[in-house]
């Protein structure tokens, strides 16, 4: 038996998803990741992957000296979808980065600023 730590997506959409295999046991084992819905093509071949979509996924794990497999599943979940809405409907989305979020309001005031309104 294993245990498989995640880390779901942050955005909508993304791929920063992320597995590790934690436990099971001691000694040397070979890892082989799959997307649940293709089992023949292996992703990665570590104790850890990342760059994952949401979905669901499966590690064997195999022991080196015995050669005994076992399996284990995680689902890596969505990201939430962030939308903010301004004055006058203006709308931001897509996970904006905090640095990001700061531009984006920091060019609003300007034009607030420049124009008197926010149109």
């Amino acid at each position: 038996m294993c245990v498989i730590k995640s880390t779901n997506v942050t955005c909508l959409g993304g791929s920063d998803g992320s597995a590790t295999v934690t436990g099971g046991g001691s000694g040397v084992y070979q890892y082989y990741w799959y997307n649940d819905e293709d089992l023949l093509t292996v992703l990665d071949s570590g104790i850890s992957i990342g760059g994952l979509s949401a979905g669901d996924y499966i590690v064997v794990v195999v022991d080196s000296v015995t050669g005994l497999e076992g399996e284990c599943y995680t689902t890596i979940e969505d990201g939430r979808e962030v939308i903010l809405i301004c004055p006058n409907n203006t709308l931001i989305d897509n996970c904006l980065l905090t640095s990001e979020l700061v531009t984006a309001f920091d060019e609003w005031m300007a034009r607030v600023s420049l124009t008197g309104s926010d149109s």
